[in-house]
């Protein structure tokens, strides 16, 4: 029984891209704020460190693939499966941690930002606590003199799981807005209180378009 349930998963996981890619295909996604850091633009532009929070994630592999973004995953039993999910849309993926300067993820990551590449980084992963910033992305911006994009998601429709995240998955043909923050600096921010900001903004501007996103 358990080796046909270990099939049973190992056929899903295979089939995993190709399910996310066609679910992904029915939302409705529209983009906010800088310009300069929307999909279309990355490489044209400065490379940087983008950071969203891990209950948003669901929509930005499908927006941003193709990108060569170096993404760092945990080494967690289920980072596995998103590792190769990322893979199948052509992410670069660095394995581990941002929180220690000598750990394999924070020099992977490091190298790919000094080739020139972009970075992601869910600052309140693996494990939490939830929507707190913690400081691997600002040690690794201030290592590397690269600034730090942060990226809200919000969805008309949507499943809340009991998760330590409140991983939250976008219904099927729902609207998605995705607002992109200007580059900062890391000093003297509250990027908890900033990332959240455009978490909640990314939701409001579904509901209403115009409005104005403030730094």
């Amino acid at each position: 029984m358990k080796k046909l349930k270990d099939k049973t998963f190992e056929i899903f996981i295979r089939f995993l891209p190709l399910i996310y890619y066609f679910y992904s295909k029915t939302l409705k996604i529209r983009f906010f704020g800088n310009k300069n850091y929307f999909p279309d633009k990355i490489k044209k532009n400065e490379n940087c460190i983008f950071c969203f929070w891990h209950s948003q994630i669901f929509p930005l592999i499908f927006t941003h693939r193709s990108k060569k973004i170096c993404v760092l995953v945990s080494r967690h039993k289920d980072g596995e499966i998103i590792s190769k999910i990322l893979k199948t849309f052509k992410f670069n993926v660095a394995r581990g941690s941002s929180q220690r300067k000598g750990e394999v993820g924070f020099l992977t990551l490091r190298k790919f930002l000094k080739k020139g590449l972009n970075v992601a980084i869910t600052p309140d992963g693996p494990r939490g606590p939830r929507w707190v910033f913690k400081e691997g992305a600002i040690f690794l911006s201030k290592e590397t003199n690269k600034k730090i994009v942060l990226v809200g998601t919000g969805y008309s429709k949507f499943i809340e799981f009991k998760s330590w995240d409140k991983f939250k998955l976008p219904l099927p043909f729902s609207k998605v807005s995705i607002c992109i923050s200007k580059p900062f600096n890391p000093e003297n921010i509250d990027f908890s209180e900033k990332l959240t900001y455009y978490t909640l903004l990314a939701f409001e501007i579904i509901k209403n378009p115009k409005i104005k996103i403030k730094g």
